[in-house]
């Protein structure tokens, strides 16, 4: 299955193939810095800090003074900034792992004296303060950023496009300071560099060492909040699964979540680029309520598609990217694979695709699925980009195709390896002759 993100896109799930690129990303926490300069948020200097923020190791202090002291005395009268910032400057020579602890025990969100410090600091100050590649590592957790930071450095800094002058830092600072996942989708939205463009080099060249897929910092945190009174005008753009071809003319409905016999009247159509026109409106859930709800998708030719965004909308606009699958699809997704393995796709029951990614919106590596309830001829299919096999764990790919599903309302599970506990658990519709589109974000 391919997963394309856009900066600005709630994406759920498309295609049988290709990774397209990753989303902001988040670090895995780990215990804080100790001593007396990390419990004070100072570096040690204090009232004698030149320029109101002092970094450890006179070569990095001498370079803030000369050429970052402006937005030193900015961030010195942000209380957040100025907290983060002595932890970070008493990090010894740049520290990836110490910076990392600091990055996650003192979280600003997109606090833009913090960006313009962390900024000149990158592009004035790298070598003198020990911050190769701007000091992108720290954003994985301390238990990655010393590897993450050594592959960025010996591949010339394949995570620079989110470095110095970009959105991308405010975006990576604002999803750190969220734990609900519509508000982690927003900070996407902050520039056009503020996510997966930028970072799809770093995750194509250090994607082991820095953990990505792999950051589950945020299990047992997530807030639970009820979405606001509000509608949330949702776009919707649809493409085959397999030819990655924008589909147009395919007509969206809108569901409430466990609605068994819903047949919407269509809200939209898709236009030649594949994007519903207009926009679909989500109705606001009652007050209080968690409710998610889906979409209906039909059309000439497309085999009949739910669309589940998975967790409640609370921001005003949102954006869907998925795929669907065509009557033709069939054929080729049992010659992907399923076929070698004694399975069908039986018309009666259900299919169901779903796509588990990390804390930070990555495809998740080593997650397995399970679906309940489930017989004997109900299979779970992971995707390697150009096959289909019934072992998992998950590739970088994140996703799988459960094929012969009972109908009616299933509940699926996905638990990353090393976990005793689920990381995302979902309930949707299984329909017969029709495929289900899940995205299953952490909700644990």
């Amino acid at each position: 299955m391919r997963l394309a993100f856009r900066p600005t896109a709630l994406v759920i799930l498309v295609g049988l193939g290709v990774l397209a690129a990753c989303r902001q990303l988040v670090g895995i926490h780990d215990d804080p810095p100790s001593g007396p300069a990390a419990e004070s948020g100072d570096a040690g200097a204090g009232d004698a800090a030149v320029c109101g923020i002092a970094y450890a190791g006179a070569a990095c202090e001498a370079c803030l003074e000369t050429s970052c002291c402006p937005e030193a005395n900015a961030c010195k009268g942000d209380l957040a900034c100025s907290v983060l910032e002595g932890c970070l400057g008493a990090c010894d020579g740049g520290d990836p792992a110490c910076r990392a602890k600091c990055t996650f025990a003192h979280i600003v969100g997109a606090d833009t004296n913090e960006t313009q410090l962390a900024a000149c600091l990158g592009s004035q100050c790298e070598g003198p303060c020990g911050l190769p590649c701007d000091g992108v590592a720290e954003y994985f957790g301390a238990d990655a950023a010393p590897g993450c930071q050594s592959c960025l450095a010996t591949t010339s800094c394949a995570g620079q496009t989110c470095g110095v002058g970009s959105a991308c830092p405010s975006s990576l600072s604002c999803a750190l300071a969220y734990h609900t996942l519509d508000r982690l989708e927003a900070c996407a939205g902050l520039g056009p560099d503020a996510g997966p463009t930028a970072l799809a080099s770093l995750a194509t060249a250090c994607g082991a060492p820095c953990l990505i897929g792999q950051q589950w910092e945020c299990i047992g945190h997530l807030e639970t909040t009820a979405p606001t009174a509000q509608a949330t005008s949702l776009q919707v753009e649809l493409f085959d699964q397999v030819s990655a071809e924008p589909v147009s003319g395919a007509a969206i409905g809108v569901c409430t979540p466990f609605a068994l016999d819903c047949a919407p009247a269509p809200e939209a159509t898709t236009d030649d680029g594949g994007f519903a026109v207009p926009p679909v409106t989500v109705p606001a859930a009652p007050a209080g309520s968690l409710q998610t709800g889906y979409l209906v998708v039909t059309g000439v030719g497309l085999y009949p598609t739910l669309i589940y965004w998975g967790f409640p909308l609370s921001e005003p606009t949102a954006w869907i990217e998925t795929g669907v699958l065509s009557n033709a699809d069939l054929s080729l997704l049992e010659a992907a694979g399923v076929s070698e393995y004694d399975a069908s796709v039986d018309p009666s029951r259900g299919i169901v695709g779903v796509k588990a990614v990390d804390c930070d919106y990555t495809p998740a590596t080593g997650v397995t699925f399970d679906v309940q309830p489930a017989d004997a001829e109900t299979q779970v299919f992971y995707s390697t980009g150009g096959a289909l096999i019934p072992t998992g764990p998950t590739t970088n790919l994140g996703s799988a195709i459960i094929v012969d599903v009972p109908t009616g309302l299933v509940t699926i599970r996905a638990t990353p390896a090393g976990f005793d506990h689920p990381s995302s658990v979902i309930t949707v519709l299984s329909k017969a002759g029709a495929f289900t589109a899940a995205g299953m974000p952490p909700n644990q």
